[in-house]
């Protein structure tokens, strides 16, 4: 019995690994056109969940048919709602680590991945699926290695627009950094924003799913949400909020509680800027400055007061300065 298992075991194993590499191949032709990274776990969890999920689509199915026929299905409810703790319970929150991206792929890139997959595929040398496994592999290393590594920029920067204004986007030499001075909280919209555009024109002009310094100039409750939705996109190393003085509305306050509570478990660090005129590196190796600098005026936001900020800094003989958006009104 055991002689007839193992043989059936390992090849269900081996044209699992090879059904893997194949559909890693195809998300590596999609997703990163999208802006959307891939997850490094995703094999495991095909292997763990599909089993779950097609137990749960069955059991779905008959006891919505049963329902239809008014047949007694508690039963069957009971071990759905069992399944449903199961699937809940396996789902931990990984803080985006096993996520990578890699940025847009030229159209060469399109032509030539899927013609290699067919070949490998079809190919009459590659006779034992044991081949194909490893040729897949390889094809995989390759592309990944060329959209992580090859075809990265150096550097640059680049306006997003955003609601009658835009967003900047600084990249140099793998490290990113974002300046809003104002525009994301100004309509609610935001959330959305965030997550089909903002997130995902990051990952595919840099393939990073990181930022390392997020700058935000004007307080706000939609703001606060958004950047909430982005923590949950991005990992995001250091936030760096203006600083206001005096009392928050209730709805906007539990939104920043909110933010910081999440900030911590992401481990993001809070810095408030405003106070004083302020320098901080883009990042330790480059001679690359950010200058924070207050302004002499000021605006309110509900109740508080807070100053408006100069954002400078000089990239590749192109010098940048970012006011606040209400100092443009």
């Amino acid at each position: 019995m055991k002689e007839k298992i193992l043989p059936r075991i390992k090849h269900w194993f081996l044209r699992f690994l090879q059904l893997q590499l194949v559909i890693s191949l195809t998300l590596l032709l999609i997703l990163p056109s999208w802006g959307l990274p891939m997850s490094i776990l995703s094999p495991i969890g095909n292997m763990l969940y599909m089993p779950i999920f097609t137990v749960f689509l069955l059991l779905s199915s008959t006891i919505f048919f049963l329902e239809v026929l008014c047949v007694p299905n508690e039963f069957l409810i009971y071990i759905l709602e069992k399944l449903t703790s199961v699937w809940i319970w396996l789902i931990p929150d990984f803080n985006n680590v096993f996520l990578i991206g890699f940025t847009k792929p030229p159209l060469l890139f399109l032509i030539i991945l899927p013609i290699a997959i067919i070949i490998i595929l079809t190919n009459k040398r590659i006779k034992t699926i044991q081949r194909s496994i490893v040729a897949l592999f390889l094809l995989f290393i390759l592309a990944s290695t060329y959209l992580k590594i090859i075809n990265k920029p150096c550097s640059f920067v680049k306006d997003i627009p955003c609601n009658n204004g835009c967003v900047t986007f600084i990249y140099n030499k793998g490290n990113v950094a974002l300046i809003d001075p104002g525009y994301i909280g100004s309509r609610v919209s935001a959330i959305s924003w965030i997550s089909y555009t903002l997130a995902p024109e990051i990952i595919k002009s840099c393939g990073k799913t990181n930022i390392d310094h997020l700058i935000i100039m004007q307080p706000g409750k939609i703001t606060f949400d958004a950047i909430q939705v982005l923590l949950h996109s991005l990992k995001i190393k250091k936030l760096y909020l203006v600083n206001f003085y005096g009392l928050l509305k209730r709805n906007t306050a539990i939104s920043l509680y909110k933010l910081k509570e999440l900030a911590q478990k992401r481990n993001t660090v809070i810095v408030r800027i405003g106070k004083k005129e302020e320098y901080f590196p883009l990042d330790k190796t480059s001679k690359i400055t950010m200058h924070i600098t207050p302004q002499k005026k000021s605006f309110r936001y509900n109740k508080t007061k807070y100053p408006g900020l100069c954002v400078a800094c000089t990239i590749d003989n192109q010098a940048i300065k970012i006011y606040s958006a209400k100092m443009k009104m």
